[in-house]
């Protein structure tokens, strides 16, 4: 049985509408090379190593960092 709903059909459980399947490439293009940035469904995690608290706070913001400045000259 399919149901029409706005942003897609679904039959079960899956949606046959494109959209966040296109987005997610879009996303791990746009992030390929980035260290510490990981994508997950419509989401992004910034990550971080280090062997103690404050190296992976450094790593951390060092990662976030660089994901900013990234996006920023997407745009």
């Amino acid at each position: 049985e399919k149901v029409m709903e706005s942003h897609g059909i679904f039959t079960g459980h899956k949606c046959t509408n494109p959209a966040p399947r296109n987005f997610k490439r879009f996303l791990l293009s746009a992030l390929a090379g980035i260290d510490g940035v990981l994508c997950i469904a419509d989401d992004l995690l910034v990550i971080r190593e280090g062997t103690t608290y404050q190296e992976a706070e450094t790593d951390h913001d060092r990662c976030l960092v660089s994901l900013m400045v990234h996006c920023s000259e997407k745009t």
